[in-house]
């Protein structure tokens, strides 16, 4: 039998490629690129990562916080003058209540004492361990002022809250009047006390809200009830208009005031007056002037007495640095 020899068509062009004996390797310098690439893209989707982590513990710890309502002033007025009308120092707050009653009297005592000791020795750091800022900032959040706020903003803005928080110096010893279970809350109580200064003897009724968990109690708002304003009104409000050009209209307005009113006590009426009418030529929020305790300075260094003359300042509000244009 006879092969048969293949033989190209001569009509048909072949290309035929020849393997070159030694062929190139990738070039050594394309490896750091590699390599610098890999990393960007771990870095990111680290970043990523850890991001929508963050974010689902934002969302996780706030869903599941609960808080009184923001209650009519006419209605907290009824309930405090019935609180401070029906209080007798003489009469043994434990006397008629029920075992669990008592027991949960006594625990609330006994976290007003710590925090008693915490005015007394100005320790802010322990004072941050006894308020619940979850809860402060969601009280903050229902008054409507954190709109447009994200979830990653408003965890900024808690820890912002941390280092603003300071302990007043007339909870330096603290009487309590009454305390009222909330409907809308179970987990909360209001507490009205009288609060005063160990070393002025000054006294002011207060509000305070406070919440159970994990049988520990911790407050998270709280009200000087001659002032009006609950803090988390106050802070709410600023943080509305955080990095606004008002906001500094307003901190320039609160520090003439601030220098006023010390202008006032060295007995240096003149320039008093004088930071006054500076302060009142500055544009800042009029809400946000009106809510807090800035506007009794007014009245005590006015030319004519109010009914606010016999109040102090005290800073209302934290200045609280937010990378963010508020509404």
């Amino acid at each position: 039998m006879h092969e048969e020899q293949f033989e190209p068509d001569s009509s048909v062009e072949w290309l035929l490629i020849e393997e070159p004996e030694n062929p190139p390797k990738p070039s050594r310098k394309i490896l750091p690129f590699l390599l610098i690439g890999g990393a960007f893209l771990l870095s990111s989707l680290t970043l990523f990562v850890v991001a929508k982590k963050l974010l689902r513990i934002a969302q996780s710890s706030d869903s599941k916080v609960t808080v009184s309502r923001i209650r009519d002033a006419t209605e907290l007025r009824k309930e405090s003058v019935q609180a401070f009308r029906e209080f007798d120092a003489a009469i043994d707050p434990l006397a008629e209540l029920s075992l669990e009653a008592k027991q949960e009297r006594l625990a609330i005592q006994e976290f007003l004492e710590t925090l008693e000791l915490c005015a007394q020795n100005e320790d802010n750091d322990r004072f941050v361990d006894l308020v619940d800022r979850y809860r402060l900032m969601k009280r903050m959040e229902i008054t409507g002022r954190l709109a447009g706020y994200s979830n990653l903003e408003k965890r900024f803005l808690r820890s912002e809250l941390k280092k603003s928080l300071d302990v007043k110096s007339y909870w330096s010893k603290l009487l309590v009047v009454k305390i009222f279970a909330l409907k809308d809350d179970p987990a909360s109580r209001i507490v009205y006390a009288y609060g005063s200064n160990a070393v002025s003897g000054d006294q002011y009724e207060m509000r305070f809200l406070i919440a159970s968990e994990d049988n520990t109690w911790k407050l998270y708002d709280w009200q000087r009830m001659d002032l009006g304003v609950f803090v988390s009104k106050d802070w709410g409000l600023y943080a509305k208009y955080a990095n606004t050009s008002l906001i500094e209209g307003y901190n320039r307005w609160a520090d003439l005031l601030v220098e006023a009113d010390t202008a006032m006590l060295e007995g240096e009426n003149e320039k008093a007056q004088s930071k006054i009418r500076l302060a009142e030529t500055q544009t800042a929020p009029r809400e946000l002037i009106s809510a807090g305790c800035l506007p009794a300075i007014v009245g005590r260094h006015s030319e004519k007495p109010t009914k606010q003359s016999a109040v102090f300042f005290e800073s209302p509000v934290p200045r609280i640095p937010l990378g963010r244009t508020s509404a």
